[in-house]
């Protein structure tokens, strides 16, 4: 006659000599008792972790509502980096120096070169915002030199046109942050917008 198989351990044994339990069988009470602790601890290390993710995600859902649209970790600063990721690695890979014409080299460090703008990035000028206010810059021009702006606006007249750039100047031209991004899900879907130019373009 064929062994059976214990409920709670690997062994098999003769019918005679195991237990049936409920609906299960089991060679001895205590393979019973040790399969149903061994149950209980799943059970509770599956409700903490549940419950662990479960305050996460309402952590997540407290820190956007208190975030803050300005300021060093807000989502105009979220946005900004995505511009200037974007602007810096792909719009003007390799370019010059906008305002002293310095090329890039391949030995050059990471802070080498910076997405500059020409009106500066105020927390709440739209402007801060805009392609056309941003091109590449070495770090002694637009670190250690505030973007050179006298060689920048020369150099974005030659480009763009005098019209141009006066238009850009003029703070009445553009419309406040708070009309160009109404809610935060604007400034995080802009966000994500330039985050995936980057990522479209890195993986050409």
């Amino acid at each position: 006659m064929p062994k059976l198989k214990c409920k709670g351990c690997p062994d098999r044994f003769d019918r005679d000599k195991m237990i049936k339990i409920g609906l299960s069988l089991y060679h001895s009470h205590q393979c019973a008792i040790d399969l149903s602790l061994a149950n209980v601890r799943k059970k509770a290390a599956a409700d903490t972790m549940r419950n662990a993710k479960a305050l996460r995600s309402r952590q997540r859902e407290a820190k956007a509502k208190i975030k803050k649209r300005t300021g060093k970790n807000g989502y105009y600063a979220n946005l900004q980096a995505a511009i200037n990721y974007y602007v810096k690695h792909c719009l003007y890979k390799g370019a010059d120096c906008y305002t002293c014409g310095k090329k890039q080299s391949p030995t050059d460090s990471g802070g080498a070169f910076h997405a500059s703008h020409y009106m500066p990035a105020k927390q709440v000028d739209p402007r801060r915002f805009l392609l056309i206010n941003l091109k590449l810059g070495c770090y002694t021009c637009n670190a250690l030199n505030s973007g050179r702006l006298a060689q920048y606006r020369m150099a974005l007249i030659d480009e763009v046109g005098i019209e141009k750039v006066e238009w850009l100047e003029c703070e009445v031209n553009h419309p406040n942050l708070l009309e160009v991004f109404p809610n935060v899900e604007d400034i995080q879907a802009e966000t994500a917008r330039y985050r995936k130019l980057a990522r479209d373009f890195e993986q050409r």
